[in-house]
This record gives C-alpha cells, sequence and structure tokens, in this order.
C-alpha cells in the first residue's frame, strides 16, 4: 500500500470520527444533570424551556417561553427563569383554572361517623382535680345523644371522633371550665350474624349495613333456615323484631338497618 492510499483512508477515518462526534454532542443536548444547587442558566447543558405543566383536570399544558409566574396567594407576578412560566395558582392562560397548592384532603368515610350504639371512651384533662372522672364510658343512645357529667348533653351520630371532641369542649369551655382537653376514642363496631347462615361470624359495622346485607355477607341461608323468622335482637333496649326475608326482598322498606352490636338469629325451618 502506497503512501497515497494511507493517507486517504486516514483522511476518510477522521472525517467519520468527527461526524459521530458531532452527532454525539448534538443529542447530548437534550441531557441533564440538574443539580438544585446551580442556577439554570449556569448548568453545563442549559435545558431551562417551556415545560408541560398539569391543570386541575390532569392534562400537560405548554407554556410558552417569556411567560410569567403568577402567584394570586402572593399577589406577586415575576418573570421565571429562561422564559419558563410556573403557574403556581391562578388561571393558566387558555388552560382553565390549576389546582390550588393546599393539600386537598380525601372525604370522610361514612364507616368512620359515629352511630347508634357506639361505645366511646372519652378522656378529660386539663380541668381541676376531682371535678370529673378523667376517663368515661358512654354509649350512644337511639336518640344519638350522650350525656356527659353536669348533665350536659351533647350529639354525637353522624360525627367523626375529632369532630365531637370539639363539640363537647364547646359545651363545657367556658361555661364551666376556663380550659378543657378532651379525647374521643370508639370501640370496634360489629355485628353478630348466627344460626341458619352458611358462614356465621361477626361484621365491622358500617354506615347503610342491613339485615339482608349482613347475612349475604354471612355467605347466605343453609338448606334448613326459616327465612321467615330472621330474628334481629337490639343492643339498645333489648327490643326484639322478626323479619320475613321474602317480604324484605320486594320491598327495602321491611329490611331494617343494623346498629353497633346488634346480633341476627336465623332459625331452623321446622319439617
Amino acid at each position: 500500500m502506497n503512501t497515497m492510499t494511507l493517507q486517504s483512508v486516514f483522511r476518510g477515518g477522521g472525517l467519520l470520527l468527527a461526524l459521530a462526534f458531532s452527532g454525539l454532542l448534538a443529542g447530548c443536548g437534550s441531557l441533564a444533570y440538574n443539580d438544585p444547587n446551580i442556577p439554570a442558566s449556569q448548568r453545563y447543558f442549559n435545558t431551562v424551556a417551556p415545560q408541560p405543566i398539569l391543570t386541575a383536570g390532569g392534562q400537560p399544558v405548554s407554556v410558552p417561553a417569556g411567560a410569567q409566574s403568577v402567584d394570586t396567594a402572593a399577589g406577586a407576578v415575576s418573570p421565571a427563569a429562561g422564559g419558563q412560566a410556573i403557574y403556581t395558582t391562578g388561571t393558566l392562560p387558555g388552560a382553565g383554572a390549576l389546582a390550588s397548592r393546599e393539600p386537598i384532603l380525601p372525604p370522610v368515610q361514612a364507616s368512620s361517623r359515629l352511630g347508634v350504639g357506639d361505645l366511646l371512651t372519652i378522656n378529660f384533662s386539663d380541668v381541676p382535680k376531682d371535678s370529673m372522672p378523667h376517663e368515661q364510658q358512654h354509649r350512644i343512645g337511639d336518640d344519638g345523644l350522650i350525656t356527659l357529667p353536669l348533665n350536659v348533653q351533647v350529639s354525637a351520630v353522624a360525627k367523626t371522633p375529632t369532630q365531637l371532641q370539639q363539640e363537647i369542649r364547646k359545651a363545657y369551655v367556658p361555661k364551666y371550665y376556663v380550659n378543657l382537653t378532651v379525647v374521643v376514642k370508639a370501640q370496634d363496631r360489629f355485628v353478630y350474624v348466627d344460626g341458619e347462615v352458611k358462614v356465621p361470624n361477626r361484621q365491622f359495622h358500617i354506615d347503610g349495613l342491613t339485615v339482608l346485607r349482613a347475612i349475604s355477607t354471612a355467605g347466605g341461608f343453609t338448606d334448613f333456615a326459616n327465612k321467615k323468622k330472621i330474628e334481629v335482637r337490639r343492643s339498645q333496649g333489648g327490643k326484639t323484631e322478626i323479619v320475613n326475608w321474602f317480604k324484605a326482598l320486594k320491598n327495602p322498606k321491611l329490611d331494617p338497618p343494623l346498629y353497633v352490636n346488634d346480633q341476627i338469629y336465623v332459625h331452623r325451618r321446622t319439617f
């Protein structure tokens, strides 16, 4: 191989390496290590550019370069670094309202609210010594009320334990005490299903639980069940009700709700 041939090979190889290196640099333009301690404009790979921002509906919206950041909570408008606008609150042009920066709390679950028959443990503190028992137990009556020391009555039904704590404190302060700390804890809430059902058990009580639903959760009836004689023993007042499954199936009004500690007993059919 002569000298001219070797020079041509080297030149061709060098050209290919130069092209490959140029392509590599061009591809690295979209890569960046974004050190949060270094201003965006001073980073080696400056990737500051319009970025998608999620709206309240969860849809990405492109923000044009040169836009301004808006903070309605602070009442300030300032240019964003590198032309990127970050809309923390307020309205994004053409995109509708964004979600607030405040966290959105989940709705209170219905099963966490107190109901008739719930047994509550109530602790009182920060009160004069011997003015009242520091720990008491109260069961919510059929009227939804609990009666506390000094004949104070408070409605407890449909409230969470935290809400009830606040209501109890309002009932005592400042009428009876200068200060008072109240802690309310609800005991485990159950109903009991026994007799001619496939899976006799203890079930957690949830709002909306009825006789037919509890029996269904217990696996349904056995082959020997008397569906016309379902006995419901109430925890409050000791009353007993008889439910006819056939009638309750046709008329939901005949399917009574269950309360905490109620018992269902399905009698055996006689032949």
